[in-house]
């Protein structure tokens, strides 16, 4: 037999499980409920809820031992063919896709001690309504095509990209893949609708830490850039091209995109806040992120008077005064 057993952390834990019931009734349950739906899982066997007075104090869950050997270790040894650790990868996301297509999800979370380093990647992408309630299946990959452009090596694992396909089955338009840049090299990658993708990496290292990325591409387009910064960068920012201008007198601070903005298009401007955010003079910072959406006009837009001098129904004007019409 195995007992698991969920601590006592304080009176308000206490009161939550309390009133939502305790976590060794809930691993019962889903033991029961995943061999109800043919999953295999080790039986469970009782659950025992201790009570203080009103309150829910300590709980253990009791289930059949099952003897085994640790996947993490099978994967660790020298032994293991890369047929078996391909086989054993199949199983393990054949059961987790069972496990969704009944509706079940599975959590992960990062433990405090992560070096950081990412091993892997996965992409969790809702079925379109055609597709949506179809069998749950697997399908394995033996190997994932690559294709070297100039300064890099690029992997497909989803969709196609640079005339390269991968052959696992998707079924909504998406491309996934592994890019990796030279060191001081530049890669240019073309996308789907013919875009060319621009990544230069600028770095001393192994000299100095160093690491510069720049991301372009050969016209205007819109897209989501989305940042994974590592766990080992001290000092990491952000930055779009651009001059930015501070007018002490005025107090005001301007942006000044390097190109136009694209018409009819939504931006999104942000003043970062926090420790790292932007300060004043007085050293003292903003609490939090302060962003302002705006949409762009058409280019065939014709002009819009922003101001006026003096303004409609004014009372009062002086009889020489100066007429003013401000355009944007």
């Amino acid at each position: 037999m195995c007992i698991r057993d969920s601590n006592h952390k304080g009176l308000w834990h206490s009161l939550r499980h309390t009133l939502k019931g305790s976590r060794a009734r809930r691993n019962w349950l889903h033991a029961n409920r995943l061999r109800f739906l043919g999953i295999p899982t080790a039986r469970a066997v009782a659950y025992i809820d201790e009570w203080r007075g009103p309150l829910l104090w300590q709980s253990y869950f009791v289930m059949r031992f099952v003897a085994g050997t640790p996947v993490s270790s099978i994967f660790r040894n020298e032994e293991t063919s890369d047929a078996q650790k391909q086989r054993i990868h199949e199983q393990i996301v054949s059961l987790l896709h069972t496990m969704a297509g009944h509706g079940i999800s599975h959590a992960e979370q990062t433990p405090p001690n992560a070096s950081g380093r990412l091993n892997g990647v996965q992409l969790w992408i809702a079925l379109p309504d055609a597709a949506r309630n179809m069998e749950p299946s697997f399908s394995g990959i033996a190997e994932t095509p690559v294709f070297e452009p100039r300064g890099g090596l690029v992997r497909v694992f989803a969709g196609s990209l640079g005339g390269v396909r991968s052959p696992a089955p998707y079924f909504s338009p998406l491309a996934g893949a592994d890019v990796q840049v030279h060191p001081t090299s530049e890669a240019e990658i073309e996308l789907a609708d013919g875009t060319a993708l621009r990544l230069t990496q600028e770095t001393e290292y192994p000299a100095a830490g160093l690491v510069r990325l720049r991301i372009g591409l050969d016209q205007p387009r819109r897209m989501n850039l989305r940042l994974r910064i590592p766990a080992w960068s001290r000092r990491t920012g952000a930055a779009v091209n651009g001059e930015i201008h501070y007018d002490d007198t005025r107090r005001r601070l301007t942006l000044l995109p390097a190109e136009p903005l694209q018409s009819e298009m939504r931006y999104t401007l942000t003043l970062k806040g926090g420790k790292n955010g932007a300060k004043g003079l007085s050293g003292y910072g903003l609490q939090e992120d302060y962003s302002v959406d705006f949409d762009t006009a058409s280019e065939h837009a014709g002009p819009s008077v922003v101001a006026t001098y003096p303004i409609h129904e004014d009372r009062g004007v002086p009889p020489r005064c100066a007429m003013l019409l401000k355009w944007p």
